[in-house]
């Protein structure tokens, strides 16, 4: 696989604390999150 595709940059600056794109939330994060708004509604 090449270094050269959007995709793969993507993935491979995934976990990079430093960068620009907010950090991937996982399946978990994501409800607990929702749950809290649903709560506070």
């Amino acid at each position: 696989m090449g270094s050269d595709g959007p995709i793969t940059s993507t993935f491979g600056y995934r976990d990079v604390p430093t960068q620009s794109e907010p950090p991937v939330e996982t399946e978990e994060e994501i409800e607990s999150r929702l749950s809290k708004e649903a709560a506070d509604k």
